[in-house]
């Protein structure tokens, strides 16, 4: 139904003319309800139609030349469409009823038994139906989101206290959180408040010059600074790059490497940050208000692992720490 005029757009798909007639007429005799018909007389031009998606209703007869509206009926469910649909038949017959019921119609009408009140009532019905159905639809993707993100959660809990291995901890780690949520760039900035600098401790995703794995930057004009004077997370997301840039000077090398959205979130442990929790995105506007809400869960159990290794860090034997700069074994 279009929003602005409250008209609901219905598409006839019927081989004969003086059926689409008839089915205009009986529209035009509901007073409660406003409607627009479309008509297709073929099952090609009824695909193509399907396809189009612009219709808040479809109204399907039975013969449709060599196929049958139980064959359109089936091809529409097997392409995912979600628009309700009402099959219509010249005559009745039980097997039929059963069939359509069963390949994915919401109703089944005998033309010749159809007036304007039975017409109106079923396409009404048909589309609070249909809402229903997407309510709950949307509300089972809901609950599976929640369940997905509560395993992956735990999931990472137990990566993180797992290895005294960075690259083992930090590699499963990142794997885990874009899993959640979308990212074209995963980093993990540690932090050294004395000489103001962020290290790139974990990387995962597109290359950034300038910002690779292990490599020491000031804080001043970063993102990374921006959200150590918040201590709280934030979303920095536009198509303009200057007005980023101009914002953030030290985006440059990711605006300039086509990275768009940015999401990210301090690791605090014992009141103190000690990390950024960073996610990029290619596309513009990626991120939501829960994915900062869920990348900030997933940094609280960052910083409580890197806390965790730095009162385990004399047990170490040297030879593990070879090629690590000291700082950054444990994520320490």
């Amino acid at each position: 139904m279009t929003m602005e005029t409250g008209v609901v757009r219905i598409l006839l798909i019927d081989d004969d003319e003086d059926d689409f007639i008839i089915t205009r007429d009986l529209l035009l005799e509901v007073e409660s309800s406003r409607f627009k018909l479309d008509w297709v007389s073929s099952y090609d031009d009824a695909i193509r139609a399907v396809e189009l998606g612009l219709h808040d209703l479809y109204l399907i007869d039975y013969r449709l030349g060599a196929n049958n509206g139980l064959d359109l009926l089936r091809w529409a469910v097997a392409n995912g469409c979600s628009i309700p649909m009402i099959l219509l038949t010249g005559q009745g017959d039980e097997d039929i009823d059963v069939a359509a019921m069963e390949s994915g119609a919401i109703d089944y009408l005998i033309k010749g038994q159809i007036n304007s009140t039975i017409l109106e009532r079923s396409i009404r019905y048909a589309l609070e139906r249909n809402r229903v159905e997407q309510r709950l639809a949307q509300k089972i993707d809901e609950l599976e989101r929640v369940v997905e993100e509560r395993e992956t959660l735990a999931r990472i809990g137990r990566i993180v206290s797992s290895s005294l291995n960075i690259d083992e901890v930090y590699g499963s780690l990142v794997e885990q959180v874009r899993k959640l949520i979308p990212a074209d760039r995963v980093t993990i900035n540690l932090i050294n408040m004395e000489s103001q600098t962020a290290t790139q401790a974990w990387i995962l995703g597109s290359d950034v010059p300038g910002r690779r794995l292990h490599e020491t930057m000031p804080l001043l004009g970063t993102l990374t600074n921006e959200v150590v004077q918040r201590r709280a997370g934030l979303i920095i997301q536009s198509d303009d790059e200057e007005e980023m840039i101009r914002q953030y000077p030290g985006l440059r090398p990711a605006v300039e490497s086509g990275l768009w959205s940015f999401l990210s979130v301090p690791m605090i442990s014992n009141d103190q940050i000690i990390g950024v929790l960073h996610l990029r995105a290619v596309k513009a506007n990626r991120y939501t208000g829960a994915d900062l809400a869920l990348a900030q869960s997933i940094a609280d159990q960052i910083a409580g692992a890197i806390t965790t290794c730095k009162g385990r860090r004399h047990t170490v034997p040297a030879g593990r720490r070879d090629g690590v700069p000291p700082e950054l074994i444990f994520g320490c």
